[in-house]
């Protein structure tokens, strides 16, 4: 049986806790999708990222797309992805071709500020590292023992550049 997701199904993946979560693809095309990232947006507390999020998903809607981008969302959803809850989004990631770069670039994560230290990041991560080869990001200082904890190298301290290979 075919069914047309709005947002495209990846995997499923668990938290540390051993709880099934689905990791999916956000279809800026979908105005589903879009509004969800807008809620998020605006729900989230210490949701930064979330709103740069929201804004790129925006101009990925337009016609001519400034960026080349894929946004992903961690969901407690286990179906019916033709309506994405925004309630139910635990994390997002948005993953960026930069300056024809054969590595992708991890632009922004940003985890549901209540979910912060359950492994929902980690999780992200670990579907993104399977998705590619490498992936480099710069991350906040606040943020670099984590994607070290996470395999990442610091490769060059000064921009905070980080890179995670697959071995």
């Amino acid at each position: 049986m075919t069914v047309n997701f709005r947002a495209k199904f990846v995997q499923r993946t668990n938290l540390p806790d051993s709880r099934e979560v689905s990791f999916v693809e956000i279809n800026p095309k979908s105005s589903a999708d879009v509004e969800a990232m807008k809620k998020l947006s605006n729900e989230w507390y210490d949701a930064n990222y979330a709103k740069n999020i929201y804004e790129d998903v925006v101009n990925l809607s337009s016609k001519r797309p400034r960026i080349a981008s894929r946004v992903f969302a961690l969901t407690s959803q286990k179906e019916n992805f033709k309506n994405i809850e925004s309630r139910q989004i635990l994390g997002i990631a948005e993953m960026t071709a930069v300056n024809n770069r054969t590595t992708p670039y991890l632009e922004y994560l940003q985890v549901d500020p209540l979910m912060k230290k359950s492994g929902v990041g980690t999780s992200i991560l670990n579907v993104l590292k399977k998705m590619h080869d490498s992936i480099e990001l710069n991350s906040a200082v606040s943020s670099v023992g984590f994607y070290k904890k996470n395999g990442f190298e610091l490769v060059n301290p000064a921009r905070l550049l980080c890179k995670w290979v697959k071995k």
